[in-house]
């Protein structure tokens, strides 16, 4: 699954940092900072915020954040369903290729993958069966933060 085909997850603020810096740097800023409020301070390189989007997402993009936003407060918002929708996703991709091409049964493979993902195996059927549809379109995603 790529990420284009969750993007509509995604409130606008983070198709914009995504543009910005890249997918896997947002997913780092989002993993860093996610469901706080951040404001970026330019020119101000000792200031404790820029030290953690450097750790987060390095100097070059960090640089590329503030050029953009500049003494800015925004709301970077946690995307859970966004990233719960690629964690099934890749709970399935992950599934299906241990029943298809490691020939493994379909036990065999829960029992490898659920404390992986740390899901139970009841999880595992409904994502595997029921096709969990964390993807789906949710107004009330654009309407708060995700």
């Amino acid at each position: 699954m790529s990420f284009e085909s969750i993007k509509h997850l995604l409130p606008p603020i983070m198709h914009e940092i995504m543009d910005i810096i890249g997918l896997e740097a947002t997913k780092a800023l989002v993993d860093a900072i996610g469901g706080t409020s951040f404001r970026f301070s330019a020119g101000v390189k000792d200031c404790p915020r820029y030290r953690i989007l450097c750790e987060a997402i390095g100097v070059e993009k960090t640089t590329q954040l503030l050029e953009r936003f500049r003494n800015s407060d925004e709301y970077i918002p946690r995307c859970a369903k966004a990233m719960r929708a690629l964690y099934y996703a890749q709970f399935k991709h992950d599934f299906e290729h241990l029943t298809q091409y490691d020939k493994k049964s379909a036990r065999m493979a829960l029992l490898q993958l659920c404390p992986r993902y740390k899901i139970s195996e009841r999880t595992g059927w409904k994502i595997i069966h029921e096709q969990i549809n964390a993807m789906a379109y949710q107004p009330s995603l654009f309407e708060s933060p995700c």
